[in-house]
């Protein structure tokens, strides 16, 4: 909104004889532009109603060119497009309810239902949208998992099931869970393992995975074990600011344990903020003589070593 220098001021005085009386003073030394009406229009909203089964900011652009100077906003289209379609895809005042009754009348048309096993303390409600799902689903090899919250007034945590098709997302499907009482350890995770089930049975050929969530993680590998999963790329850099922003020291590295899980990782590399010089760690106090994997071999350690430095 536009700001005048018009030394406006507002003085209002109680009187303490009688506080019922009030003396208010305005002043104004500059006049303001008029108040641009952006109500909608008779024509406008008649407009609106003819055109409610398409979408709304396709009338939106037919307002816009038989109206260049009007001042409405598409949120005002909008709010106007979903207020009279609204009886359409509101059958109930509950809208989890509501949601369900929606999905079962479409069941079949729009939208294929998965069936998810009930778990106790949790509700879910899981569906795929049909076409994109037998008309592409099959051709992907990247399938993609992510989730948000506070999209709903109801609090659920909406699950989105993405695949790549030639460079852009498309959404196969959504699945909303929330918490509604006790729950044991790792329903979550059951639930996301049973819907990543059904969309492998419409997509056998994904060879990537992508989630950025040890729950979607762990599910995504359950499900599809030989599929490589990668971490989302924000996620990643967010998680490494966030760690380098603390003052405080990253917990304790052993580089035997670390080149156990990866070869090529080096076995007598240690990070002297959490281990000390290396030859304090090699000389036996961090080693055992005898162990494997867990504990390390001093011995095989500096035979590494040794070969490393070889000319």
């Amino acid at each position: 909104m536009r700001r005048y220098k018009c030394r406006g001021w507002l003085r209002i005085t109680i009187f303490k004889v009688d506080t019922r009386l009030a003396h208010v003073h305005m002043t104004h030394d500059l006049a303001h532009t008029h108040v641009t009406d952006i109500s909608l229009s008779s024509e406008i909203l008649e407009l609106i109603d003819e055109m409610r089964n398409q979408t709304a900011s396709d009338i939106y652009d037919v307002i816009l060119e038989r109206y260049p100077k009007t001042q409405v906003s598409q949120k005002q289209v909008y709010a106007r497009w979903s207020h009279i379609n609204e009886s359409l895809w509101r059958l109930h005042n509950d809208e989890v309810t509501s949601t369900r009754m929606l999905l079962e009348a479409i069941e079949g048309i729009v939208v294929e239902n998965i069936p998810v096993v009930e778990v106790e303390g949790r509700s879910v409600i899981a569906y795929a949208f049909r076409d994109i799902v037998e008309g592409w689903a099959h051709k992907t090899a990247e399938l993609a998992l992510d989730s948000t919250f506070k999209t709903n007034a109801a609090g659920y945590e909406l699950f989105a099931i993405i695949a790549e098709a030639h460079g852009q997302s498309l959404a196969l499907g959504l699945l909303f869970t929330k918490g509604i009482g006790e729950s044991e350890a790792g329903s979550k995770e059951k639930i996301l393992v049973e819907v990543l089930t059904w969309y492998k049975q419409h997509a056998p050929n994904v060879k990537f995975t992508l989630s950025d969530k040890d729950t979607e993680i762990n599910a995504c590998r359950t499900v599809m074990p030989k599929a490589k999963h990668q971490l989302c790329y924000w996620h990643a850099l967010k998680y490494v600011r966030e760690r380098l922003s603390k003052n405080k020291p990253p917990a304790a590295y052993d580089p035997r344990k670390a080149h156990g899980v990866f070869g090529f990782i080096d076995p007598t590399w240690a990070p002297r903020v959490t281990r000390g010089e290396i030859e304090e760690y090699l000389d036996g106090r961090d080693v055992e003589l005898h162990g494997e994997r867990d504990g390390g071999v001093r011995e095989s350690i500096l035979k590494n070593r040794e070969v490393r430095h070889m000319p």
